[in-house]
């Protein structure tokens, strides 16, 4: 019986895992997470504002009057003014 051929080795050299290309498989992976995130977001968004009942908002106020009598009484103590003129406010 013949041999077996034996099979030839490749003749290009392996090169050895760098880390230019580690880096560069995280950064893919990292990106492909980034747009899967924003398209389970956008997918969201549609479904929920599918499945809520939206209404038009309006401006307005709700009142509830209730007519009262009473009296108002302040705690003030009046000061004398050192010298006569107008009050001028400097801080409003």
């Amino acid at each position: 019986m013949g041999e077996r051929p034996r099979h030839r080795r490749s003749s290009r050299k392996r090169r050895p895992f760098s880390g230019t290309v580690a880096l560069r498989n995280i950064l893919l992976g990292v990106i492909a997470l980034y747009i899967v995130w924003q398209g389970i977001n956008y997918t969201r968004d549609i479904i929920m504002s599918r499945l809520l009942k939206v209404e038009e908002a309006h401006y307005g106020m709700i009142e509830d009057v209730l007519p009262v009598e009473g009296t108002l009484i302040r705690n003030e103590k009046i000061l004398p003014a050192p010298k006569s003129g107008r009050l001028k406010i400097l801080i409003p």
